[in-house]
C-alpha cells in the first residue's frame, strides 16, 4: 500500500473513542492496556502520578514525541493514539512493518499528568512546564530531559494546541495546523539541527498541500526558557506542532485528522522511506512560503452593539473567546463565551458574525459590557 493510500484512509485507521476534548490519565491509562502497548513508566508528577512512555519499532532512527505538556493541550494525543492503532493494525501489516522497521517510535502521551487531569495549561505547581528548562523545578521537565538525554534521537516532536484566535496571515483562514522549525538563538541561525527539521516541515507541507490553506508557521521568536529552543539549540533537531481552530470544529476532530498526517509524514521522512529526495535549499524555499501564523479571529463578533448610560446611546462591536472549562459531573469541556475585546474590530474576523444593531447590551449590574465576563444573545434587548 503507498504512503498516499494510508493518508486517505484516515478513518479506517482512526482511534474510537476518544473525542471528548477533556483526556484523563485514567482514560489514558485504559487505552494503552486495552492496547497492550508497549510502555513503561519513565517518572512521576508532582502529584505522583505516572508519566507513560510507549515504544513502536526496533529501527535505528529514534524519534521521541510528547503532547499534553500544557495539560489542556490533547489534540495531539488524540492523534498520536490514531497514529499506534494505525501502526498496529493487521490490515497495514506491509506497511508499518516498512515504518518500523526504520525508525524506533518513543511516545509520552501526557507530559503534565495533574495538568491533564484538571485540565489546566500548567502543572499542579502551577508551573508552564514549557518555561522550566534552565530551572527545571518542574518533576515533569525533568523527565523529559533524562529522555532526551538518554540516547540519541534523530528527531524530537513538541505537540501543542493553540488557541482559535489564531488564523492565517492576511486571510481569514483558521490556523489549523501550525509548524516550526524552533531556532536554537536570536540570530535564528541555520545550525545542522534546525536544517534538518526545516527539511522534514518542508515534507509535511508539502504532503498536507490538500489543507494549506489553514496551515501556518509558528512565531519563530527565540525563547531562552522554551523547551523546543533549548533542545535545538544543544543540536537534537525537534518539530513543534500547534493543533488549532476548524471551523465548526471545536472538538476538534477535523484538526485531530491534519495533524495525525502531518506527524505520520514527518515519521515516514525520518525513516527516509520517501524515494523524492529534497535538496536543503529547495526545503529552505518551501519553509519560507508557508504563511505566517495571526491572531485576529474570534470565536463570536456582535456587532453595532448598542450601550446606554441613560441619556446617550453608544456603538461599538464586542469580540468573543470560548473559555474552555472543564465540567466535573459530566467530565466534558464547557464552551463558555467570555467578552475578549470591545471597541473598533474591523481588524478582526469572527467565525460567527451577530448583528444586533436594533438591541441594547444588558446585564445584571451597570450595563456595560466588562473583559472577562460572560455574554450570550440574552444579553442584548430590544430597544
Amino acid at each position: 500500500m503507498k504512503f498516499t493510500d494510508i493518508l486517505s484512509n484516515y478513518n479506517q485507521w482512526r482511534e474510537h473513542g476518544l473525542k471528548n476534548r477533556y483526556i484523563s490519565t485514567k482514560t489514558v491509562e485504559n487505552k494503552i492496556k486495552e492496547k497492550v502497548y508497549n510502555y513503561k513508566v519513565i517518572g512521576k508528577s508532582f502529584l505522583e502520578k505516572p508519566i507513560y512512555k510507549l515504544t513502536l519499532g526496533n529501527g535505528k532512527h529514534k524519534v521521541l514525541l510528547w503532547s499534553q505538556m500544557h495539560g489542556n493541550e490533547s489534540t495531539a494525543t488524540r492523534s498520536m493514539f490514531d497514529i499506534f492503532n494505525l501502526l498496529t493494525s493487521s490490515d497495514y501489516k506491509a506497511f508499518y512493518d516498512l515504518l518500523l522497521n526504520q525508525i524506533t517510535i518513543e511516545y509520552i502521551p501526557q507530559l503534565n499528568p495533574d495538568g491533564a487531569d484538571l485540565y489546566t495549561r500548567r502543572n499542579a505547581m502551577d508551573i508552564d512546564i514549557n518555561r522550566d528548562f534552565i530551572q527545571e523545578t518542574s518533576s515533569e521537565i525533568k523527565t523529559l530531559k533524562n529522555e532526551v538525554n538518554s540516547k540519541v534521537y534523530k528527531c524530537l516532536f513538541n505537540l501543542h494546541d493553540q488557541r482559535t484566535i489564531f488564523n492565517i496571515q492576511n486571510t481569514k483562514n483558521p490556523s489549523t495546523l501550525s509548524l516550526l522549525a524552533p531556532v536554537p538563538n536570536k540570530e535564528k541561525e541555520l545550525t545542522e539541527s534546525r536544517k534538518y527539521s526545516i527539511k522534514i516541515v518542508s515534507y509535511i507541507y508539502r504532503n498536507l498541500q490538500m489543507y494549506t490553506n489553514n496551515i501556518a508557521k509558528f512565531s519563530d521568536e527565540f525563547y531562552p526558557l522554551a523547551t523546543g529552543d533549548n533542545f535545538q539549540k544543544h543540536g537534537t533537531p525537534i518539530l513543534l506542532f500547534e493543533c488549532g481552530h476548524s471551523e465548526d470544529d471545536y472538538l476538534r476532530e477535523n484538526t485531530r485528522k491534519i495533524t495525525a498526517l502531518g506527524i505520520l509524514s514527518a515519521l515516514f521522512k525520518v525513516a527516509e522511506l520517501d524515494d523524492k529526495k529534497i535538496n536543503s535549499e529547495n526545503c529552505l524555499d518551501i519553509y519560507n512560503s508557508i504563511p505566517n501564523n495571526d491572531n485576529k479571529a474570534l470565536d463570536i463578533i456582535y456587532k453595532d452593539v448598542c450601550v446606554s448610560n441613560g441619556t446617550e446611546n453608544f456603538y461599538t462591536d464586542i469580540g468573543v473567546l470560548y473559555s474552555e472549562e472543564l465540567n466535573t459531573k459530566e467530565n466534558k469541556i464547557d464552551f463558555i463565551p467570555r467578552i475578549q475585546e470591545i471597541g473598533d474590530l474591523s481588524n478582526y474576523f469572527g467565525y460567527d458574525i451577530r448583528h444586533v444593531e436594533n438591541r441594547v447590551f444588558k446585564n445584571n449590574s451597570n450595563n456595560v459590557p466588562k473583559i472577562g465576563e460572560i455574554i450570550t444573545m440574552d444579553n442584548f434587548v430590544e430597544k
